[in-house]
């Protein structure tokens, strides 16, 4: 859920990009909104990151949360960077969700569809990417093409009664190789994941269907970062901590170590500022 109090601190970050006073440290003070979802901490620190990168790639376009879609489109605004997006989902689907916008973003971003694991790019093609909250749902949907369906993944009505191998589950490798391949040297991948201790996650999306995705343990992170061949040039955690609100881990191991229930929405998040050498 996003509230206003939650959407001024967006753009709160946002203003201080025009300082050009950058990377911004983000520095969320307890309680830093109660009640609200991973959003809250994702989307500023992913905004706090820019450096004033000109050729930018947002991966998850059509289905991304609408507050990150607005400060990006701030960003643009304040910098003149140039916005491109890419999804399996054509974003023509979807436009509804981005009505509260004021403008149509497909006069903002150059809107390219494909699946990011073959992205149909040009090696070195942009200096900064966002992948925020999306890495961790590849290889577990499977794309509805038809335009009738009233939704764009072909998702069980019943909860799965048996869950995937979790070491078996490796799309994402694929994913981040292609991201690396497009990127130039120099630039950045900002990505965030849930992490927590329960590996395979079901949860039921808005449709009333069910979806998997990933939660990553602290080895399958550490293995994630070494084989993507990127930098790590922040890294950083948070946690729910329930009437306090977000709080940052001071390390994760900490997030393995949270309560919590199969069905029970993210409770952690790991943010990191890739950079390709």
């Amino acid at each position: 859920m996003v509230t206003k109090p939650v959407k001024d601190c967006f753009l709160s970050v946002i203003k201080k990009v025009e300082k050009k006073a950058w990377p911004i440290k983000f520095e969320p003070k307890a309680p830093w909104f109660p009640g609200s979802d991973e959003r809250c901490v994702e989307i500023p620190w992913a905004i706090s990151r820019y450096q004033g990168q000109k050729k930018i790639l947002e991966i998850g376009l059509a289905l991304a949360d609408p507050m990150l879609i607005q400060a990006q489109i701030k960003l643009r605004e304040l910098t003149g960077c140039k916005l491109s997006g890419l999804d399996i989902v054509n974003v023509e689907r979807v436009l509804n969700r981005f009505k509260f916008l004021g403008c149509d973003i497909r006069d903002v971003y150059d809107f390219y569809q494909a699946d990011a694991r073959n992205s149909g790019f040009a090696d070195n093609s942009f200096d900064l990417i966002f992948l925020i909250s999306t890495l961790e749902h590849f290889g577990f949907d499977k794309f509805e093409p038809s335009e009738k369906a009233n939704t764009v993944f072909q998702r069980p009505k019943d909860c799965p009664g048996e869950l995937p191998v979790y070491e078996d589950c490796r799309e994402d490798r694929k994913a981040l190789f292609e991201i690396k391949r497009i990127l130039v040297f120099g630039g950045s991948l900002l990505l965030t994941v849930p992490m927590g201790p329960r590996k395979i996650c079901a949860l039921c999306d808005s449709k009333g269907l069910w979806a998997l995705y990933k939660e990553y343990t602290v080895d399958e992170w550490k293995n994630l970062l070494f084989e993507s061949g990127l930098e790590a040039i922040e890294e950083r955690f948070f946690y729910n901590s329930g009437e306090k609100g977000w709080v940052e881990a001071k390390d994760s191991q900490s997030l393995m170590e949270i309560k919590i229930n199969p069905s029970d929405p993210v409770a952690g998040v790991a943010c990191v500022e890739l950079r390709k050498r």
